[in-house]
């Protein structure tokens, strides 16, 4: 009957997403473009967005990319 029965998965917060969420329109779409962007390397975006006072990693850039979030 309990076969089946596991644990609920922890559903980690997606910085990405998190953070879109809390631009205005404009900077909504230019942080969302970049993040789609395979031109912008990741380690590059983050240090890119760091010296806008933007902290995330490259991996957590990375992580989204590949579909590896809980987006």
């Amino acid at each position: 009957m309990l076969e089946d029965l596991e644990p609920p998965k922890k559903v980690w917060p997606c910085r990405v997403r998190t953070l879109s969420t809390q631009f205005e329109k404009k900077d909504k779409e230019i942080f969302d473009k970049a993040i789609a962007d395979p031109a912008w390397k990741a380690a590059n975006l983050s240090a890119a967005l760091s010296k806008k006072g933007i902290s995330i990693a490259g991996s957590i850039i990375s992580r989204h990319r590949k579909g590896e979030c809980s987006c």
